[in-house]
């Protein structure tokens, strides 16, 4: 078969996992993401990006968090990922084995390349088959994506599903496709693989090679079972399945549909017999019209419709339509009714198959009514009327299916709005009503019976009236009940008012019923947020509970809700501290940044020396943002630590929160003599971090720096040195001017290009 899909048969024992990642890309790139498969030469133009990725998970590997080197990498690769998806919303990647491909294109330069394999290597440790960039793609996602590839795969396996753990790493513009070994072992499971197929040629035998090739798989299906031929066998449902995805057959099959349904009518119309073959064949199509995609099947109906213009005479006959659905006549009618375009004579047939209307009176079939309704007849009648063309027995046919008399005056009344209100007729509105009637009548001077039944309803209804969000009419509650409590003069009235209160302000009810809300981000934030503290400090129990919910991973809305306690929260914060594992005491700290309370840097000295680091650091950073002198101790002994990774990160907070006490610290640790390999890095990374701060009095530790030439590692020491070249940009030219003519003069090219860069930008701004 030429552009139908061919239908392949697994062995008995079930597919392999190359074979099922292989068939996952083919369901990818046939499902539309990559539109048609992509040549060679547009292969060619996506190489690089697996290249600059793979760059990127290897500086993650080699490098500190927030070196320049990665920083550089990730805006290098997000700027061509950038230009590829101008012209497309997605780029989708897979592969299989060790070996990228993009769709079904995989070039010899991949095979050959190491930086694919190794990228594809790490992939496949995490059982990664495929990965989408989509447009919306942020440098977050390249960095988090990246940092997950370059961890050892037995610890990401322990956070969890693969999924999972990139849906908390907040990763939204890239999507993996992750395979399920467990899914492939199903034996006997038919698989279908996608041919080339040139969309702009359109073949108009296609449903004959379609259903040629059903049979002909059938058939062998059959022989090698054993069992003698049975063509009553084929089952077309996953070659469908697989047709619906695979949109550039569409034009071929809808061409091939409509010259079957013309040549019926014309064989008809000329008076001659349709063959047994041809009949059975369009009949076959037209069974298949209601499980196709929603866009295919549309084309299908328009042909179907289209021909019945064509062949009036022809398609006003019962006995011509037979081969045809009764779906199919629906759905041209409702199709034809909702553009309000013109009904044709043909389609007077078609009213009469699907209510049962013949010319002879009583001829109904009360079956065929109860699918095109009554109200749908008397809108084409009122849609039809003007119109001269029609048949004369045609407003019979429609005013006897709508079964209303005919009038010639025009009605001047306008159809209720049923739709309108139907939503404040279902019984959560109702009780609504009723709920802010009794509200209203509470406040009145009732008897002590009347205040009773009213507190009586109210009560039956808080849990419904929590869960459906409507704090607004709650927050008003509270505040009459409270007036009640104080200043009604009947004592059982107030009792019965404070009883209420305790019932609204209950936490485990209101926790039960809002966090959904909380969770979800359903619902007016501002709204709740008024409720909840109205209803009471109570309530910050449970939303610390879902806070620090290990489950919970977009904990936004919830601080923003905690904030609104103010110093309650930061007390509850402090409180909680205490005997807690490195998480909780992560987020609990986080928490305290957001409310912004500096009284609460007292309570953090017994975490000064938590034998975690990462608590220690979110100590600093709430210690710095506080502005507690003490962070100054804490960095400095931070700053001597034995841990490498924790000297790094110190030497960044003491950068980026400008702690100036720690300037000379920071600068008798560079090396300027001897400069080994070790000594190169760090002085790498300080460089930088000092750079940032726009401090002048480093300028001097910079030019012994430069002014240094023996090192045991040129390359790294030739690396450091571009880096201080590169970061004297954040000083202003005349401090700089000696480093400046220094490194003119050098013969690194990497260095001259960089002082040149700079006297240029300064020139820019100084003209300006």
């Amino acid at each position: 078969m030429r552009d139908a899909l061919p239908v392949k048969r697994k062995p008995s024992h079930g597919p392999s996992m190359n074979d099922s990642r292989e068939r996952t890309i083919g369901e990818a790139a046939v499902s539309g993401r990559m539109g048609a498969n992509p040549s060679p030469a547009g292969s060619l133009h996506v190489l690089p990006v697996i290249t600059v990725l793979n760059l990127i998970r290897m500086n993650l590997g080699m490098y500190p968090p927030g070196h320049t080197r990665i920083t550089e990498s990730i805006d290098y690769t997000f700027d061509m990922i950038q230009k590829l998806l101008r012209e497309k919303n997605e780029l989708f990647i897979g592969f299989a084995g060790d070996t990228l491909s993009f769709g079904e294109t995989a070039t010899a330069k991949e095979h050959k390349n190491g930086a694919f394999q190794d990228y594809a290597r790490c992939l496949n440790h995490l059982r990664i088959v495929a990965f989408t960039l989509h447009r919306g793609l942020r440098k977050q996602d390249l960095l988090e994506f990246n940092r997950i590839l370059s961890a050892k795969p037995a610890d990401i396996w322990a956070m969890g599903k693969i999924e999972s753990v990139f849906e908390r790493a907040g990763i939204t513009g890239i999507k993996v496709k992750v395979v399920d070994e467990d899914h492939f072992r199903l034996e006997g499971k038919k698989e279908f693989t996608q041919t080339r197929v040139d969309p702009n040629v359109k073949d108009v035998h296609f449903w004959e090679g379609f259903f040629a090739h059903l049979k002909a798989e059938a058939l062998k299906r059959r022989q090698d079972g054993g069992f003698p031929p049975d063509p009553g066998s084929m089952d077309p449902a996953e070659a469908i399945r697989f047709l619906n995805k695979q949109r550039e057959q569409w034009p071929s099959a809808v061409l091939s549909y409509e010259k079957m349904v013309h040549d019926y009518f014309s064989e008809i119309s000329k008076g001659r017999q349709v063959g047994a073959e041809k009949l059975d064949r369009l009949t076959s199509v037209n069974s298949l019209v209601a499980h196709f995609h929603t866009d295919l099947r549309k084309q299908m109906i328009d042909v179907v419709e289209r021909q019945f213009a064509v062949h009036p005479n022809t398609a006003l006959v019962a006995e011509n339509l037979k081969c045809f659905p009764e779906e199919l006549f629906r759905e041209i009618i409702r199709q034809t009714s909702e553009r309000g375009s013109q009904i044709s004579p043909a389609l007077v047939n078609l009213l009469k198959k699907m209510t049962g209307t013949q010319d002879a009176p009583g001829s109904t079939d009360p079956g065929m009514e109860k699918d095109f309704s009554s109200a749908d007849m008397q809108t084409l009648l009122n849609r039809e009327k003007y119109e001269k063309y029609v048949p004369e027995d045609y407003d019979r046919l429609l005013k006897k299916a709508a079964v209303t008399p005919f009038s010639g005056e025009e009605s001047d009344e306008s159809p209720f709005p049923v739709d309108e209100y139907l939503k404040t007729l279902t019984h959560e509105a109702v009780d609504f009503r009723i709920c802010r009637f009794i509200h209203s009548l509470m406040d009145k001077q009732i008897t002590d019976e009347e205040y009773f039944a009213c507190y009586a309803k109210l009560a039956r209804s808080i849990p419904e009236l929590l869960k459906g969000g409507q704090f607004p009419f709650l927050t008003a509650l509270m505040e009459t009940l409270h007036h009640h409590a104080r200043e009604k003069p009947s004592e059982p009235i107030r009792q019965k008012a404070v009883s209420l209160l305790r019932s609204l302000m209950n936490k485990e009810t209101i926790a039960r019923h809002v966090a959904p809300f909380i969770l979800h981000g359903a619902g007016n934030l501002s709204e709740l947020k008024t409720f909840l503290i109205s209803s009471g400090v109570q309530n910050l129990s449970w939303l610390f509970d879902l806070y620090l919910d290990p489950k919970e991973t977009s904990p936004t809305t919830i601080i923003e809700t905690m904030k609104g306690f103010g110093r309650n929260t930061t007390e509850e914060a402090v409180k909680r501290l205490s005997g807690r594992d490195s998480r909780t005491i992560i987020r609990l700290l986080t928490l305290l940044r957001e409310m912004a309370d500096k009284s609460a840097a007292s309570s953090l000295k017994n975490l000064f020396h938590h034998e975690d680091w990462k608590v220690r650091r979110e100590v600093i950073k709430t210690l710095a943002e506080f502005g507690d002198p003490a962070v100054i101790g804490l960095l400095r002994k931070s700053l001597k630590a034995e841990n490498h990774q924790e000297v790094l990160e110190a030497v960044n907070l003491s950068c980026r929160y400008r702690v100036n006490d720690l300037l000379e610290d920071l600068t008798s640790m560079l090396k300027t003599v001897v400069i080994r390999k070790e000594s190169a890095i760090l002085n790498e990374w300080i460089i930088g971090e000092l750079a940032k701060t726009r401090n002048p009095s480093v300028i001097p530790q910079l030019e012994r720096i430069a002014a240094a030439w023996f090192s045991l590692s040129p390359k790294y020491f030739s690396r450091m040195k571009v880096v201080l070249y590169q970061n004297l940009h954040n000083f202003p030219k005349n401090q700089i001017l000696k480093l400046l003519q220094k490194g003119y003069k050098s013969r690194n090219k990497e260095i001259r290009m960089a002082c040149v860069k700079i006297l240029k930008k300064k020139r820019k701004m100084t003209v300006s």
